[in-house]
């Protein structure tokens, strides 16, 4: 039996890969051109300007205070259950809120790092806007 070497297989499909791909045709080369000269748009919009976690921690203290206001401007006991209550499912509110937004920051992480590394690629072969 003929025995087949891995490294001539993977070598016969990459370069018959690379023959059948279609050529770009002139207006998929022009939209290509264009989308390079605005390549700095998508760094934009994978990097957000705002921290996240700086507007939550902000947002956690309004509601702090919301819910110590509440619960001190109350004087009857049936709307005191129900503001301290409330006040309660604030604060549990903003818990998940700031663990979503810790997930946030590093899922946005990873898509920074994903897209520095895309980015990187590009760079080598194109002249980028």
């Amino acid at each position: 039996m003929k025995r087949i070497k891995l490294s001539a297989i993977a070598k016969e499909n990459l370069t018959e890969d690379i023959g059948n791909e279609n050529k770009l045709t002139k207006e998929d080369i022009q939209r290509l051109h264009a989308s390079l000269k605005e390549f700095s748009k998508y760094g934009s919009s994978i990097y957000r300007e705002n921290d996240i976690r700086s507007t939550i921690q902000e947002f956690s203290e309004i509601a702090e205070m919301v819910s110590k206001h509440m619960v001190s401007e109350q004087d009857e006991w049936f709307d005191k259950l129900t503001l301290n209550r409330h006040a309660k499912q604030l604060k549990d509110s903003c818990g998940a809120l700031g663990k979503a937004a810790k997930e946030s920051f590093n899922a946005q992480h990873r898509l920074e790092a994903v897209f520095e590394d895309a980015s990187e690629i590009i760079k080598r072969y194109y002249d980028v806007g």
